[in-house]
């Protein structure tokens, strides 16, 4: 009974060992096990050609706003919106007569002026008239010449007369409306040549100059480039946002460009030849730019110099050679050294 017992024990001990080491088995098992499954991308050398993009508002290269000047009542419209004037031109009318007659007034008020100072010019020479006359005849006449400037400039006003070439963009009375002293009638631009604003930061400013390519695109027609290139660029950044401000120009030969529209300006700046990688392969560690490499079925952490980047690739200057494995998908998780398991065909 003894011997039983004694058997039974044993055999027991026996199963309970083999259990332990299955599970110490299982456990080293799922140790190796324990990786991070990756894809990768190969580091290359390639050309890469900076660029930064900005947006700002189409306008024309030059602009003007024919404004009233006395106010009035609107008697006739001569153009419309996109009508292509000369300078000279006349766009309508605003209580034309009344301001013809102040101009004619004017002209003679500057010429009868005018014959009196020479005349008292004359007598004092001959010694029947005074310095003072003389004096008070020429201010006469200086004051007549700023009212026939005044004058002439009202009468202009009130023919509506295009000050430059262009295009009428913008019209704001319509018959019969009463306007008053100072209000905008009319805007003109000359879309010959379009420009753009733009503000360009600091960090973006290196290699950026007057000269340098601009290539233009618009939300009407996005699929079409206009070449055009920075034809004004501040000294000074804007205390207000710290850019740079900045022109760029674009031929608008055909005409094609409206004033108003949002373009998207990217500004090409300087040219690479040297490791090129995707940018989210490059991760940051406060100041520091690192990759991970595939190393065999480890990961390594490799810190990298950037020499330029935009919105898909950056350039590498330190840290990385031609050919060396970077893991693209997974390095989120991944810490140096840990074990990898590079998926294939993905």
């Amino acid at each position: 009974m003894i011997k039983k017992i004694i058997f039974t024990c044993l055999f027991i001990i026996i199963l309970v060992c083999c259990k332990k080491t299955e599970e110490v088995k299982e456990i080293v098992s799922d140790n190796k096990s324990d990786y991070i499954p990756v894809t990768i991308v190969k580091a290359v050398k390639a050309e890469f050609n900076e660029y930064f993009d900005y947006y700002g508002r189409t306008q024309g290269i030059n602009r003007a706003s024919i404004k009233s000047v006395t106010g009035g009542n609107v008697e006739s419209i001569a153009v419309k919106e996109g009508a292509i004037v000369k300078v000279g031109d006349s766009l309508g009318s605003v209580s034309l007569e009344r301001a013809k007659l102040v101009y004619e007034t004017a002209v003679l008020n500057e010429r009868i002026s005018k014959e009196n100072y020479l005349n008292q010019k004359r007598f004092l020479e001959s010694g029947s008239s005074t310095p003072l006359d003389v004096d008070r005849s020429n201010l006469a006449w200086l004051n007549s010449k700023g009212q026939l400037l005044d004058a002439k400039k009202a009468y202009d006003s009130a023919m509506c007369l295009s000050p430059i070439d262009g295009v009428v963009v913008l019209r704001n009375i319509n018959l019969e409306d009463d306007i008053s002293p100072g209000e905008d009638m009319f805007l003109i631009e000359d879309l010959s040549v379009i420009e753009m604003h733009i503000g360009i930061p600091e960090e973006e400013i290196k290699g950026i100059h007057e000269g340098s390519i601009a290539l233009v695109t618009t939300d009407i027609y996005p699929e079409r480039v206009w070449n055009g290139k920075i034809t004004r660029l501040s000294r000074r950044s804007s205390e207000r946002n710290l850019t740079y401000d900045a022109i760029v120009t674009v031929k608008n030969t055909d005409g094609t460009l409206m004033s108003g529209s949002t373009a998207k300006v990217r500004i090409l700046g300087n040219s690479y030849k040297n490791i090129v990688v995707p940018s989210e392969v490059v991760l940051r560690d406060g100041e520091e730019s690192y990759v991970m490499v595939a190393k065999g079925d480890k990961a390594e952490r490799r810190v990298v110099q950037i020499a330029a980047n935009n919105s898909e690739e950056i350039v590498i200057s330190s840290g990385l050679q031609e050919g060396d494995t970077l893991i693209r998908e997974g390095l989120h998780l991944l810490k140096d050294s840990q074990d990898i398991k590079i998926l294939e065909g993905v």
